[in-house]
């Protein structure tokens, strides 16, 4: 099979007409003619039946064109990616997946530089949940992956970026605000979350990977949540808080980038460090282009 035997068939099945269908293709009728009537012997079935002047598909004929349409559609699109490639002059697409909630922190940091270093290359990032991110990576839809999970798959290689605390958010109104003891090894405040066991608590959505942590912190400390609301939202999570609405969990990257209309009290919890290591992910065996590893190095500077 090729590209002439589709062309050839489609033709007369849009003509109907074996002398317009040759016209059309700047064949002459007979060669036309006889390369169906081969081709038909070929396959042992007829795909056209003549009736009223006018060639019509078979059943047979029928099913081949249904695939032969699309072939050629591929091909038509196949065919036009390559030329739109050709007039960009080698334009490069780097194929990034990171999750919306680190997007909105990370991108305005790293894509000013890396456009500098490579105008010509465009990103293209995939939001997706955070477990696609290990699929993605081995179907190779995508070149790189920040995630906060390690993927177990051993064909996926992983360098660490950072452990990311998870803070508490809490109202200024707050009177418990105020009852936080300042930690010089971290920097940071620090409150028993105990005190807020009675408080109304905004959760992240289930299937988000903070979720997992912040469940796992408050069965630790037998609390059982008073959930005000879910929200895959950090930034509606730390506003609602700020409201004095209840408090809520929120990565300290996402606390820092984002400008709040009332600035809320953000504690670090728990007797161990609450967080999440985020690293940067990329199929082994597959050789990282100039862009792909200058964007792996600008993320672990920014975020390490």
């Amino acid at each position: 099979m090729d590209f002439k035997e589709l062309k050839y068939m489609t033709a007369i099945a849009k003509y109907g007409n074996v002398s317009r269908a040759a016209e059309s293709l700047g064949i002459s009728q007979p060669s036309l003619s006889k390369y169906i009537h081969n081709l038909e012997d070929r396959y042992g079935v007829k795909f056209f039946q003549y009736a009223d002047k006018t060639f019509r598909p078979t059943y047979a004929g029928n099913l081949y064109l249904q695939t032969a349409h699309k072939i050629l559609q591929y091909a038509e699109k196949l065919e036009g990616d390559t030329l739109k490639a050709h007039i960009c002059g080698q334009h490069k697409i780097l194929r990034v997946y990171c999750p919306m909630l680190k997007s909105a922190y990370i991108l305005p940091n790293i894509v000013p530089r890396f456009k500098q270093h490579f105008p010509n290359v465009t990103l293209m990032f995939n939001e997706t949940t955070s477990n696609s991110a290990e699929r993605l990576l081995l179907a190779e839809e995508v070149d790189i992956a920040i995630t906060n999970f390690r993927p177990e798959n051993e064909n996926i290689q992983c360098e660490p970026l950072l452990s990311e605390e998870i803070l508490l958010v809490v109202s200024k109104q707050n009177p418990l605000s105020n009852e936080g003891v300042w930690k010089q090894e971290t920097g940071k405040m620090w409150i028993d979350i105990k005190k807020f066991r009675h408080e109304s608590f905004i959760m992240p959505m289930p299937e988000q990977m903070i979720r997992r942590v912040v469940d796992e912190l408050l069965r630790r400390e037998n609390i059982e949540p008073n959930i005000l609301m879910v929200t895959r939202s950090f930034e509606a999570a730390i506003r609602v808080a700020a409201s004095g609405a209840g408090v809520a969990f929120a990565p300290e990257l996402f606390v820092q980038s984002t400008m709040h209309v009332q600035a809320p009290m953000c504690f670090s919890v728990g007797d161990v460090k609450l967080g999440l290591d985020a690293m940067i992910a990329y199929k082994k065996g597959v050789e990282l282009s100039p862009e792909a590893k200058y964007f792996v190095k600008a993320v672990k500077n920014f975020m390490g």
